[in-house]
């Protein structure tokens, strides 16, 4: 075979590369040359490192193990190839997703508006630690271990909520309920709104307000939040929301819902964000599950407008068909799904301990204290 013959294969982007593992559930392939095929060609033992794009995707470290061969990766993926007499591929991966590297990174990259990047040059550049091999490989197991550990956790909170989604398929999936546009089902002196349309310069001890970044895995985030003025707030009282009520998000991660914790009582919206207070037949975590459900999701994405720039309109969204069972059955489920997340509370306490234990390993560690 030529240099310039063509050939197909397995290749890594930048989403294949996690912290600590290679996910292999979406690999795409691609053609291209023989002597490309062979520059790029990734081996055993090889550290992967991402180049950048969100914060999150600066300098991701792991070890590739070869699980696919031949496999080639894109160049926004850095490749180590280690001297082996000097260094172990798995300390250097731990190095790079530790906050050590982590704050070189963050240091030595060029940054945009939520963008991060570092070039070769700089990574050729960044500083390591080298203590005996022996203590390297002492050093990545213990942490490895670790991680392992939290991986788990993590898994057990996934299977969790596959779980709240199996309980809503078998007590719903069984009839065909009849069904009212969602803005029917909603609380009738309200209606399903966004929020403020400029909520100005941050007001320190003003009323918070939820933006679509607000809303992860399911949950709002509290840190981060930014406040607007109680003036400003008291002019868009129908977007104020109330404890258990559903935000989702309208525009980018359109079709994302969490409910409202206590702690955000009176908070408002956005204009990338809506309210929906459900109504008295439907259940409030009834209504989250179906508004998550592959049913409502796939109605949610047909609707959506946009490539660079997704939204689903209000009037669009009041449309929504949402079906209503006997408010019993709905207050059933509800029940059980309060039982997984009292279970998944205990997780995600036990989850945040072993993070942290995790970061102090890892301090530790290269200073030379683990």
């Amino acid at each position: 075979m030529t240099d310039s013959d063509s050939v197909e294969l397995p290749y890594l982007r930048v989403a294949n590369v996690q912290d600590g593992f290679v996910d292999l559930s979406d690999v795409k392939t691609i053609r291209t040359t023989f002597a490309e095929a062979t520059r790029y060609r990734l081996e055993p033992g090889d550290v992967l490192m991402t180049e950048g794009g969100d914060f999150d995707k600066l300098g991701r470290g792991t070890v590739w193990r070869g699980q696919l061969d031949p496999c080639i990766h894109q160049n926004h993926i850095f490749c180590v190839r280690v001297q082996p007499d000097l260094l172990n591929p798995d300390f250097l991966a731990a190095i790079a997703r530790s906050p050590y590297g982590r704050s070189y990174f963050a240091r030595s990259s060029k940054q945009t508006t939520n963008l991060a990047s570092i070039n070769s040059t700089q990574l050729k550049a960044f500083p390591i630690p080298l203590p005996s091999l022996p203590e390297q490989r002492r050093i990545a197991d213990i942490l490895d271990r670790a991680e392992a550990l939290r991986a788990k956790r993590r898994a057990a909170l996934a299977q969790l909520d596959e779980l709240n989604f199996s309980i809503f398929d078998h007590l719903f999936s069984s009839q065909d309920w009849a069904r009212r546009h969602l803005e029917s089902v909603v609380r009738s002196d309200t209606i399903v709104t966004y929020g403020i349309v400029q909520a100005g310069e941050e007001c320190p001890g003003g009323v918070p307000y939820i933006r679509t970044g607000d809303l992860v895995d399911g949950q709002i985030r509290l840190e981060g939040l930014r406040h607007t003025t109680a003036d400003l707030a008291a002019k868009y009282q129908r977007s104020r929301v109330e404890m258990g009520e559903i935000v989702m998000s309208i525009r980018a991660t359109v079709g994302t819902t969490a409910l409202v914790p206590p702690a955000l009582h009176g908070a408002n919206l956005t204009q990338g964000t809506a309210r929906i207070s459900p109504g008295k037949e439907v259940d409030s975590l009834f209504l989250l599950h179906f508004l998550r459900s592959s049913d409502a999701q796939q109605w949610i994405a047909k609707e959506t407008k946009g490539i660079t720039f997704r939204e689903i309109t209000l009037t669009r969204l009041r449309q929504l068909p949402v079906p209503v069972p006997p408010l019993p059955l709905q207050q059933e489920f509800a029940r059980r799904v309060q039982a997984l997340d009292r279970l998944k509370a205990k997780h995600r306490q036990s989850l945040a301990e072993m993070d942290a234990l995790f970061q102090s390993l890892q301090h530790r560690a290269f200073r030379g204290e683990l």
